[in-house]
């Protein structure tokens, strides 16, 4: 699967990213390790989301956040 994943292996936040945003998502998910809340990145590098990693993370994390600069292409799935 042609994704990039960082600190998920205990993340209760996740960023989930695709194309530009995918810098500033990680150094956020850093900074918030940094200040002690367990954070991880998933970049996607396909805009058709490999489903089970998804679910993964979906079913581990808190929280999800996908900052996007292409008009909520993720948003709904």
């Amino acid at each position: 699967m042609d994704v990039e994943e960082w600190m998920l292996e205990d993340a209760e936040v996740a960023f989930v990213t695709f194309g530009s945003p995918a810098r500033p998502a990680l150094r956020a998910a850093k900074d918030a390790r940094a200040q002690g809340i367990r954070a991880g990145f998933l970049k996607l590098r396909c805009c058709g989301p490999p489903e089970k990693i998804i679910d993964r993370v979906g079913r581990q994390a808190r929280r999800i956040i996908v900052p996007e600069m292409n008009m909520g292409r993720f948003l709904g799935r």
